[in-house]
């Protein structure tokens, strides 16, 4: 009696001692490991609350002394005792206060009646003057709309001292009066150089966005800025910084990407960590979201390589590798005999893997195997592998002698398929001059001739839900909604019809040019196999298929190249066809009317959205 649970040499050997040789050693190295890790852990998300509390302390201490320094003019000139008239006075308060804050461009003080005094710092100029010469929707909503303390504004360019600014507005009140603005305006090329600064001194790329999209500050964003400048870009965008894509730095552009994650080592409370991995490197980002300068977030980060924090990683490898390496040398026979026997499986997998995925010609046999067990599987696989070979070569010949359609139908059916009567659309397709051709060609170049005809013919019918079933010399007969379904079988005819005639009129098969003739009609018909026992044929039979035989021999009647029945034209509503005829048709009772394509459509007959039908 077969036990109910078995286990293979191989699991026994690498299972039982493998395990009992890592649980002992896993949990050494799990307590070393641990609290290494937990050391670790601590010991970097300091060091990045520390790095990132470096990079904004030195941004608020170059953008926190403009405020003080605005607030310290705004209490001065709006006290009752200076002559706030006198602009000369205010101007020398002005160029004082440039003195102890060299990030500053310049001082502008615009006062409630039209006066205006800029003090330039590089320019070493004084401009007293009425600002009201040089209107602006912004300047003049701030003065009607005075903020009641210190405000940052969008970065914008401006024309006049053709630079990208940063402004910062304070209010000036005389008691509770509002009497004017100061305004100081940092250039955004001089934040870029002190970010550039702090990178060295943090040796790491420092970059401060606005509105999570936009390059704000940045070592590159300069050069950007002069080719801006030169180029006179600025004034034309909507959007005066440039966008993360547009900086030309790769790290930057992918910050917000789906790629990124929560690094598990670096955790700081202060900041946001994140990693992004690519082929090529690893990036350490470090973010912190900043609200205090304006009404948009700024975000102010870093990236650095893991590798230039301290190697405190080195001792977490030291443990795992020694312990690792120790379980490698106790179980290395064990897993040299596993992976032989592994390998052995492994293969045999493939095999499998590969008969369901490539070309069986491509699947190689499996070698054969000094373990009885396998080598039994190798020859059994062996043998399975030439019995699909055979029957895919089976298959191929049978879909060449077969429709397509009809093979499946037949392998669903297990090789036996019933006739059945419906209601189907009969496509009869002739060569004209079939004779002087047959006589003008050698017999090889007629038939690589026809093959040709025929292969454009059949992949324009198949391509239309069509089955051709029988190839009648030059002609070809071809069914639709028999044996696939289709309700518009009538209009796929029609279609695979006008694109036949468009197809060999514009080409030439073996370097002659054809001419075809095309009787579509629907009806009732019978499609069955039809034969001896030992040898049968697909086909269809019935008036449907007789009356679209001769459909296509009257073309030459009415000079057509396509004549359809009135049964198909019914259901042809929207397509461009032209009445013919009413005509008597051999066999049949009555007259049949008789339509085709319209002349202003002959010219490109694979076009199918023309005018309704002139019926």
């Amino acid at each position: 009696m077969k036990p109910a649970l078995t286990i293979t040499f191989t699991r026994l050997l690498s299972g039982g001692f493998g395990l009992l040789v890592l649980v002992g050693l896993g949990v050494l190295l799990f307590l070393g490991f641990s609290g290494t890790r937990g050391n670790t852990q601590t010991l970097l998300s300091e060091l990045s609350d520390g790095l990132i509390e470096t990079v904004v302390d030195q941004i608020d201490g170059q953008l926190q002394p403009v405020e003080t320094q605005l607030e310290y003019l705004a209490r001065a000139v709006g006290a009752d005792q200076f002559p706030f008239d006198d602009k000369k006075a205010v101007s020398l308060l002005f160029e004082g206060a440039l003195a102890a804050t060299p990030q500053v461009t310049g001082l502008l003080m615009l006062d409630h009646q039209g006066g205006r005094v800029w003090v330039d710092r590089d320019q070493h100029e004084i401009a007293i003057d009425s600002w009201l010469k040089r209107r602006s929707e912004r300047l003049e909503l701030l003065m009607q709309q005075p903020p009641t303390g210190s405000l940052w504004l969008e970065p914008t360019y401006s024309p006049w001292l053709g630079k990208l600014v940063l402004p910062l507005v304070q209010p000036v009140y005389r008691g509770p009066r509002f009497v004017g603005l100061i305004i100081s305006p940092i250039e955004v090329s001089n934040l870029s150089d002190f970010v550039s600064q702090l990178s060295t001194q943090v040796e790491s790329p420092v970059f401060i966005l606005f509105d999570s999209d936009q390059v704000l500050a940045h070592p590159k964003l300069n050069h950007l800025l002069d080719e801006w400048v030169d180029q006179g870009a600025l004034e034309g965008r909507s959007s005066f910084l440039p966008k993360i894509g547009e900086i030309g730095d790769p790290a930057l552009q992918q910050i917000w990407g789906p790629r990124r994650k929560q690094d598990p080592f670096v955790m700081p409370e202060n900041a946001q960590a994140f990693t992004l991995n690519d082929s090529d490197s690893r990036l350490l980002y470090l973010i912190r979201p900043m609200q205090r300068y304006g009404d948009k977030p700024w975000v102010v980060g870093t990236y650095l390589d893991p590798k230039q924090i301290p190697d405190v990683f080195q001792r977490m490898w030291d443990i795992l590798i020694g312990g690792l390496a120790l379980v490698v040398v106790i179980l290395l026979l064990v897993i040299w005999i596993s992976r032989r026997i592994g390998a052995v499986v492994d293969r045999t997998v493939a095999g499998f893997d590969a008969v369901g995925h490539h070309p069986l010609q491509q699947v190689e046999d499996l070698p054969g195997s000094r373990i009885q067990e396998f080598n039994r599987v190798s020859l059994a696989f062996n043998r399975m592998l030439k019995g699909l070979r055979e029957n895919e070569t089976s298959q191929r010949l049978f879909g060449q002698y077969v429709p397509q359609a009809v093979a499946h139908e037949l392998l669903q059916q297990q090789g036996e398929l019933k006739p059945r009567q419906s209601e189907a659309t009969v496509l009869f397709c002739d060569l004209e001059g079939f004779t002087r051709l047959s006589q003008q060609l050698e017999p090889s170049r007629l038939v690589e001739t026809l093959n040709s005809y025929f292969s454009s013919v059949v992949d324009i019918i198949e391509s239309h839900g069509g089955v051709v079933t029988q190839f009648q010399g030059d002609a070809v007969l071809a069914i639709f909604n028999v044996p696939l379904a289709d309700t518009e079988h009538a209009r796929k005819a029609w279609q695979a019809g006008c694109d036949i005639l468009r197809r060999v009129e514009q080409s030439r098969f073996c370097d002659q040019q054809l001419h075809c003739r095309i009787g579509i009609n629907s009806g009732e018909l019978v499609a069955g196999s039809v034969g001896a026992k030992q040898r049968l044929n697909y086909t269809v039979h019935g008036d449907a298929v007789n009356l679209a035989a001769r459909l296509e021999s009257m073309n030459k009647i009415y000079g057509t190249r396509l004549l359809v029945s009135e049964s198909t034209a019914r259901q042809l509503t929207g397509e461009p066809l032209a009445y013919v005829a009413e005509a008597m048709v051999r066999g049949r009772e009555g007259k049949v009317r008789l339509y085709t394509l319209e002349k202003s459509s002959s010219a490109s007959a694979g076009d199918h959205q023309n005018p309704e039908v002139d019926q």
